[in-house]
């Protein structure tokens, strides 16, 4: 699934697009995992609406400070979804 504005009503960093997103495809938002590089509208965003995240670190792009989610490399994403 590929946003644009012909199949959204809002974009990041509101965290409406988020909660539009999971009930397009009837998901939990506490079920669903964001990955992502940016800490405002990847990882708080998502946050707000109850989705968890993992910050992506490689290619940070942070413009306060760093959330309080699962953070790291892609190496260090890899290994946190093995252990899920």
């Amino acid at each position: 699934w590929i946003t644009d504005y012909t199949n959204s009503t809002t974009c990041k960093p509101n965290p409406e697009y988020y909660r539009e997103i999971c009930a397009r495809f009837d998901l939990d938002p506490a079920k669903c995992l964001m990955i992502g590089n940016n800490a405002q509208e990847d990882m708080e965003a998502a946050a707000a609406a109850g989705i968890r995240g993992f910050l992506i670190k490689d290619c940070l792009i942070c413009e306060g400070e760093l959330p309080d989610c699962p953070q790291g490399t892609f190496g260090d994403m890899v290994q946190f979804l093995a252990d899920l």
